[in-house]
């Protein structure tokens, strides 16, 4: 290998047979590469390089060179300047480059660019490519199945493809095809003609070194003695079939309106038809009838479509609550591969939706309060519920009922929207508040109309002077800012219990003189405080002791812890003792008196009474007086025996006396419990007690405990003659018949063959026949007893004789 490096005057430089690279320098050099794979530079002037032998590479760089490859595939550049070139045997690649260049490819398949300027390019034999590059070029393709390369927008061309199988390739942008379309299918046409002017047979054309030209308008090319031609858009090869389909029909923008929360449907729409039928436009159609395919080239963003890919009819869905702007687009294609988009653009109108409303009735009890004066003079109310009004010190004035009072009424409301956009507010309205009432918060706009804001539902009340049921309506509306609105109601029943519950009032009044006025119910008047005994007068209305008290509309008395005289009225009273030997006295009414501890002496008066022993041993009187009297000792503990015939109680309660009693309620202990001569109503309570109620029609009550039923011959019997029989209202397991008293000491009773049971409504009648002239005697019936079999009665101990 030899580098060879010429002067700056005109040398002659000669290679070796090997690959040498020769430099030339300025001058006019002849330079001659030899055998081998030779590099070869020109350099400045005009300069005469041959390739000779091998697969050499040829610069010609400045001037006017003639560079001929010889034998093998040479690579050839002209560089500057107007030269001249021949490939030579072999496949070449020729570039011309800048400058009036002529270049024969001569043998071989060789691949020649023109380079810039105005070149006149020969293929010479072979199958060559030939591209003119940028300038005004003539190109030959002479001989061979030659490609002929033109670039639109390089310059005007003139091609011949000659002999052979010729081909025109045309190489675009796809910016390009609207000016070219045209061209191109008139070029393909025009190649169509030349074949059916051929007979059909290529052969024929390939022949002919030229022949017919055509000339192209926008690409400024004529074109003579070619076969085919091949297209190329950007980079890829596009069959010219393609550009003589007609792409859809396609309107570029369809615009269509809905509301929140609703479906619409539609269908691609055609670019200019009109449907014949409706007079709006029509379906997309193709111009060269084919059939169209429909997809989804860009989805919306805030709902769903469903398109039908065969008929473009689609359903487009808005996400829930959303409104505003959306768009989607659909592509509409042919079998050729043409195509069409339209974009389809939707206006979803904002809808009020339906708030959510829950509301719970709600009660509100009435209880009674405890209502404290001060040391001066009060007037003090309660309210309708059973209070406790105390007026101390001062001369104080009390009312239990009639004061003006608040309550609070808690609302249970809870109100939310269900479009959680931004786009609605939320108004709540309860109408139906009473004259009076408030709100703890909003507004009133109207009577009995209050509007709140969905934030202040929390807690929300309502407060009321007068507790009177009543019905509140809410009403939730849900605005949207385009004007809709939708409401939503819910009623709230508000009730008041615990009302004036027997309106138990106690009235305190304290040290003063003090006014005291019932009210509507049960209401007493308090002593139990006061440091000394009290005279409390009911009849009277006033009281001395603490002060001098009076009072109206007063049912009941609270004693003090001393000796206390207390005196009801004609009505219903309810009297507590308390502590001390107290007197008390009621008049008509039926009474409930509670004695307390001490020796208290109690006239209960007309009407059915009711006095209470306290758990003592104090020795009490209880005096009846008219009526149905009752002395009930259900609070004592120990065990007592009562007896109504003498008026003598002995035992835990102490040693007490009772007149005109006609009823008597035993304790917890084991009592033994005696009628009178009258029809008296005998109850032992708790405890396994022995009740005997003597003559007369008595009602007997065991109560708790295995208890005895005593019965006297003298209890049924006057002589032979039947008196009442007794009725036991709770008879049961446990319990017995103790009938020994009937036979007097002259012997037992057969219990098998004396004793008859009739059964009847109202229980089983137990009789027992004594024999004699006395024969069948009714002794008690066992009240509510039924299916009572005799063998029932003896054999489960429940009878002793």
């Amino acid at each position: 290998m030899s580098n060879i490096v010429g002067t700056a005057a005109d040398d002659v430089l000669v290679g070796t047979a090997s690959a040498d690279v020769i430099l030339g320098g300025d001058g006019k050099d002849r330079i001659n590469g030899g055998d081998g794979n030779d590099n070869l530079y020109g350099g400045a002037g005009n300069d005469y390089v041959y390739g000779d032998a091998g697969d050499d590479v040829l610069y010609g760089e400045a001037g006017n060179d003639t560079l001929v490859g010889d034998a093998g595939s040479d690579t050839i550049y002209g560089g500057d300047g107007n030269d001249g070139v021949f490939g030579g045997g072999g496949n070449d690649l020729i570039v011309g480059e800048a400058g009036t260049d002529t270049i024969y490819g001569d043998g071989g398949d060789d691949n020649i660019d023109g380079g810039a300027d105005n070149d006149k390019l020969y293929g010479g034999s072979g199958n060559d490519r030939i591209f003119g590059g940028v300038g005004d070029d003539v190109i030959d393709g002479q001989t061979g199945n030659d490609t002929l390369v033109y670039q639109f927008g390089t310059g005007v061309d003139q091609m011949i493809g000659g002999v052979g199988v010729d081909t025109l390739e045309l190489v675009l942008s796809g910016s390009d095809l609207a000016a070219t379309t045209a061209d191109i299918i008139a070029f393909a046409d025009w190649l169509d003609a030349q074949l059916v002017a051929a007979g059909g047979n290529v052969a024929v054309l390939s022949a002919l070194a030229t022949g017919p030209a055509f000339t192209f308008t926008a690409m400024t090319l004529t074109v003579a003695a070619v076969e085919t031609v091949n297209l190329i858009v950007d980079g890829q090869h596009v069959d010219i079939a393609t550009l003589r389909n007609s792409p859809p029909a396609v309107a570029a923008l369809q615009e269509l309106a809905t509301s929140e929360d609703v479906a619409l449907s539609g269908f691609v729409q055609s670019s200019s038809a009109t449907s014949k039928v409706t007079g709006k436009a029509a379906a997309a159609s193709d111009p060269d009838g084919d059939p169209l395919t429909y997809a989804l080239s860009l989805g919306p963003q805030h709902g769903t479509v469903v398109l039908d890919e065969n008929t473009g009819v689609f359903v487009y869905t808005p996400f829930a609550n959303f409104s505003g702007a959306d768009r989607f687009e659909i592509v509409v294609s042919d079998p050729s591969g043409a195509s069409a988009v339209q974009v389809v653009d939707v206006s979803i109108g904002a809808v009020a939706d339906a708030p959510v409303l829950t509301v719970n009735d709600t009660t509100v009890m009435v209880s009674g309060q405890t209502i404290v004066g001060t040391d001066a003079k009060d007037v003090l109310y309660g309210t309708l519920g059973a209070d406790l009004i105390i007026g101390n010190g001062g001369d104080d004035i009390l009312y239990a009922d009639g004061g003006v009072n608040d309550y609070v009424v808690m609302l249970d409301i809870n109100a939310a929207l269900t479009d959680l956009d931004g786009s609605e507010t939320l108004t709540v309205a309860i109408s139906g508040v009473p004259s009076g009432a408030r709100l703890s918060a909003g507004q009133m706009v109207a009577d009995g109309v209050w509007v709140v804001d969905a934030t202040q539902l929390a807690g929300l009340s309502m407060t009321v002077v007068d507790p009177v049921d009543m019905t509140l309506v809410v009403t939730a509306t849900s605005s949207e800012q385009s004007g809709s609105a939708v409401t939503v109601s819910a009623e709230i029943a508000v009730t008041f219990e615990g009302i004036d519950d027997g309106g138990a009032d106690i009235l305190r009044g304290g040290a003063g003189n003090d006014q005291m006025f019932g009210g509507s119910g049960l209401e007493f008047v308090d002593y139990s405080t006061t440091g000394n005994g009290v005279y409390v007068s009911l009849s009277a209305g006033y009281a001395i002791g603490d002060g001098f008290d009076t009072f109206s509309g007063i049912e009941g008395i609270i004693g003090s812890e001393y000796i206390d005289t207390l005196i009801g009225d004609s009505g219903a009273n309810v009297i507590y003792a308390g502590g001390g030997n107290d007197t008390v006295r009621t008049l008509g009414g039926d009474d409930v008196i509670f004695d307390g501890a001490g020796n208290d002496q109690v006239f209960a008066g007309d009407g059915n009474d009711t006095m209470v022993s306290d758990n003592g041993s104090s020795n009490d009187q209880y005096h009846g007086d008219g009526g149905f009297d009752t002395v009930d000792y259900s609070a004592v503990e120990g065990s007592i025996v009562v007896n109504l015939g003498n008026g003598l109680v002995r035992g835990a309660a102490g040693n007490d006396l009772l007149f005109s009693i006609e009823s008597v309620i035993g304790g917890a202990g084991d009592d033994t419990i005696l009628g009178s001569k009258d029809d008296d109503t005998l109850n032992g309570g708790a405890g396994n007690d022995v009740i005997q109620g003597g003559r007369g029609a008595d009602i007997l009550i065991g109560g708790l405990g295995d208890d005895v039923f005593v019965f006297d011959r003298s209890d049924i019997l006057t002589g032979n003659t039947q008196l009442p029989y007794d009725t036991i209202m709770d008879f049961g397991a446990g319990d017995t018949l103790d009938f020994r008293g009937l036979v007097n000491g002259k012997g037992g009773l057969n219990l098998a063959t004396a004793i008859h049971l009739t059964e009847y409504d109202n229980g089983t009648l137990v009789s027992v026949d004594l024999g004699g002239n006395s024969g069948l005697v009714d002794v008690v019936l066992l009240g509510g007893v039924h299916g009572l079999g005799l063998d029932d009665l003896l054999g489960g101990g429940h009878v002793l004789a």
